[in-house]
């Protein structure tokens, strides 16, 4: 998380092989305010997350990290989200993916975009009535969950 006004309080680092090109600059410190990448959106999906550049095209795909409810909150609250980018082939320099780790490394990229959170995020998976229970008890999810 970011604080100070002016800047989301939601950030995500996002590990990617495309170079998105202008509007997303060196970070030399995760928590300097960043540019805002005009134009570029981020959508966090069920599973993962989508950076479109502002033709709307999908150019960086990273997976969806585990985000909790006070992420979620300041996302919609701010209508946006730091996005630091770290090459694919830099992730295994540091061992935790943290902005500071890679502001640190030197391999941060990063900026503002607009952001928002597809309802489906939260949504727990579909489950038949008879395959077994999502929590794990072994019984088929209609004698458990399911009533």
């Amino acid at each position: 998380m970011l604080r100070g006004s002016g800047r989301p309080r939601a950030a995500l680092v996002v590990a990617t092989d495309v170079d998105p090109g202008e509007g997303f600059g060196r970070a030399a410190d995760a928590e300097r305010t960043l540019g805002h990448a005009a134009g570029w959106t981020c959508t966090v999906r069920r599973n993962d997350v989508v950076l479109r550049n502002p033709l709307g095209e999908g150019v960086v795909r990273g997976a969806a990290p585990v985000l909790d409810v006070a992420w979620l909150e300041n996302v919609h609250h701010d209508g946006s989200v730091a996005v630091f980018l770290v090459r694919q082939e830099d992730v295994g320099l540091f061992a935790e993916m943290t902005a500071g780790a890679a502001s640190a490394a030197g391999v941060l990229r990063g900026a503002t975009v607009r952001a928002d959170v597809d309802p489906a995020h939260h949504a727990p998976p579909s489950v038949g009535r008879n395959e077994p229970c999502h929590c794990g008890s072994g019984r088929k999810f209609k004698h458990c969950h399911g009533r």
